[in-house]
């Protein structure tokens, strides 16, 4: 069911700019990506997670979740880039390529 609601925001989203100017054509795409990936991720994340989404708290506990969870998987990204820098990606001389 809530793929159905995330389709149905998609399309409605792509008609909207699509119509507006055609040449906002990869701002639609990015937009549309964004949120699929923020959609996706959400109901992944809260799947375990007991919030009342008709409360303001229950919104800033999810808010909380989301963000806190971003912020890991960014810092985790930038270690993992860092450390793939650093490595040594030469070949040595005493051996062959295959």
């Amino acid at each position: 069911m809530n793929w159905i609601i995330a389709g149905i925001f998609v399309v409605l989203v792509f008609l909207f700019l699509r119509f507006k100017h055609m040449k906002h054509k990869i701002i639609a795409i990015f937009l549309i990506i964004s949120l699929l990936f923020i959609y996706s991720t959400a109901s992944t994340l809260f799947q375990g997670e007991d919030i009342e989404w008709k409360s303001f708290a229950g919104l800033e506990k999810a808010g909380k979740i989301y963000f806190s969870w971003l912020g890991n998987a960014l810092t985790n990204l930038r270690s993992l880039s860092g450390n793939a820098i650093k490595m040594d990606w030469q070949i040595p001389e005493n051996e062959t390529l295959r």
